[in-house]
């Protein structure tokens, strides 16, 4: 049979595993992302385009290339902003 002490020390132990295992879900965000479809004049997806996110406050780049359907995506960016997206396709902007 366990004494108090011994039961004190379980449940302080669960609490603590508890709270330790919680914490991990109240991180704060550390990077941001940002994507987008690209059209022509007339709506059609704009294949092969090259995009660069600049992050205007510190000057990094992130670059990213459509796909088929026009889509493009970008992870790891540095959060807040602004951003400067340029799209080129074939040398235009």
């Amino acid at each position: 049979m366990m004494n108090r002490k011994q039961v004190r020390l379980s449940r302080l132990s669960l609490g603590l595993l508890a709270a330790l295992a919680a914490a991990p879900s109240f991180a704060q965000q550390t990077s941001a992302g940002l994507g987008g479809v690209v059209t022509d004049g007339t709506g059609a997806p704009v294949s092969n385009a090259q995009v660069t996110i600049l992050h205007a406050p510190s000057g990094t780049t992130s670059n990213a290339t459509t796909d088929a359907s026009g889509r493009y995506s970008a992870r790891g960016l540095r959060v807040g902003g602004p951003y400067t997206v340029t799209i080129v396709k074939n040398g235009q902007t």
